[in-house]
């Protein structure tokens, strides 16, 4: 009998479509799907601030990337990131970065 993440991780493929939620940007020199949550990343600026900062939300599938390390950078569309925050979702990452300048 499938249990609730079994149907969760079935279900990413809709949710990673680029006609549903999802674009495409380039991380680590490869073309993925990814979904950027602007307005989750505005809630997180104000659950983490004096924490960190960040400049970028998103979710990624686990099947597309090794697993990110906090503190290790990312390169997200031509701009390369320090990765902030890490959350284990079912069958996907949701990463939090902050760009790095310079």
């Amino acid at each position: 009998m499938a249990t609730f993440k079994d149907y969760l991780a079935n279900d990413l493929d809709v949710f990673f479509n680029t006609d549903e939620m999802a674009s495409m940007y380039n991380v680590n020199g490869e073309d993925i799907e990814v979904i950027v949550d602007n307005e989750g990343l505005i809630e997180s600026k104000i659950k983490y601030e004096g924490v960190f900062e960040a400049d970028l939300l998103f979710y990624i599938k686990k099947s597309d990337i090794e697993e990110p390390i906090i503190e290790e950078h990312i390169e997200f569309d031509q701009s390369t990131y320090l990765i902030k925050a890490v959350d284990d979702e079912v069958g996907m990452y949701k990463i939090l970065a902050k760009e790095v300048m310079g």
